[in-house]
């Protein structure tokens, strides 16, 4: 997946994932840049942009494309690694090839059903929420799930910095 930033008039850019216009940013007479997102046909991708980019105001313009590519790129890899396979009276929710939970459809709209301990250990909001339609339900799944993998992404390189870090203490002290 690919951003790209089209200029269209003074100060302003239409922003496209894929060719498929998302928003439009601009500079605000205060000289901040800022983003607003368009309606796209894709609820996910309708849903995480409204989310995403409530109302974010940048200095220049090089920041502003910086932090919509990060947000967009995410969105995109995380996308592609949550699947939800339709099961009896619900889904079963994957990430990559392992099993995070269940979406149960209830009376009222439809649950969030955590099965994996180590999910349910770091991420707590993400267990027995309850949803009014299916949309909502994905899309809070995929925003804890993102956050969850930056914070495991996060911890495995401070366990990488340390062990390391132990290591040359450990080589310096046998020279010695």
């Amino acid at each position: 997946m690919r951003v790209s930033y089209v200029w269209y008039d003074h100060e302003c850019y239409i922003i496209k994932l894929n060719d498929t216009v998302v928003g439009t940013m601009f500079k605000t007479f205060d000289d901040y840049w800022t983003f607003k997102p368009f309606e796209v046909k894709d609820d996910e991708l309708n849903s995480f942009l409204k989310a995403s980019f409530p109302s974010a105001y940048y200095e220049k313009l090089i920041i502003a494309k910086r932090e919509i590519s990060k947000k967009t790129q995410g969105m995109v890899r995380i996308m592609q690694t949550i699947r939800f396979d339709i099961c009896f009276l619900g889904y079963i929710v994957w990430y990559r090839n392992i099993v995070v939970g269940y979406v149960n459809k209830e009376r009222k709209g439809w649950k969030v059903i955590t099965i994996n301990p180590l999910i349910k250990i770091f991420n707590p909001e993400l267990s027995n929420q309850e949803f009014s339609s299916l949309n909502d339900a994905k899309r809070f799944i995929r925003i804890r799930i993102n956050k969850f993998y930056c914070k495991f992404i996060n911890f495995r390189k401070r366990i990488n910095y340390v062990t390391s870090s132990v290591m040359a203490i450990s080589e310096m002290l046998k020279s010695t």
